[in-house]
């Protein structure tokens, strides 16, 4: 195509495009706002059963040295996946010649996948951050917010 019949073209599918992309608009954002609400149902759920476990491990030291090491498990289980996932990237990039579609989706598959997981020990160790401090919090024990100046000096 040369360039007057490109404009054209392009100029002919815009205005279909927005008319279409503006009576779509109302249903979009209807359908966000359930989406919104539901995350929020989901969240606060979430929340209450934080509740309920920082209460039960608040009363039951075992209770919370469990915990504690089921989530070091769970960390541990991300950051593992993530690795090998990013490292099965490196191989595939290694193995791949530039042409190769196949090896490059599967290198772009793995690292999201990865970069997912690792998103998702992010997450999770937040979760038992935030878990911890309401813990310390029922106890009256310090709760420590991760920045290292806070930390008490050792005296010689």
């Amino acid at each position: 195509m040369d360039n007057s019949t490109s404009f054209w073209l392009g100029l002919g599918l815009a205005i279909p495009i927005g008319i279409g992309v503006n009576l779509m608009t109302p249903y979009l954002q209807n359908a966000v706002g359930r989406h919104s609400a539901v995350l929020r149902r989901r969240m606060a759920v979430r929340v209450e059963r934080d509740r309920a476990l920082a209460e039960l491990v608040s009363q039951d030291p075992q209770a919370m040295t469990l915990r504690g090491m089921m989530s070091i498990m769970d960390a541990l289980q991300y950051a593992f996946t993530a690795t090998a996932l990013f490292t099965a990237t490196l191989v595939f990039i290694w193995l791949a010649d530039v042409a190769d579609m196949a090896f490059t989706v599967a290198a772009i598959v793995a690292a999201l996948v990865g970069l997912i997981q690792l998103v998702r020990m992010l997450n999770h160790i937040r979760r038992v951050r935030r878990i911890g401090n309401q813990v310390n919090v029922r106890n009256g024990w310090p709760v420590w917010d991760g920045d290292p100046r806070d930390l008490p000096k050792l005296e010689d």
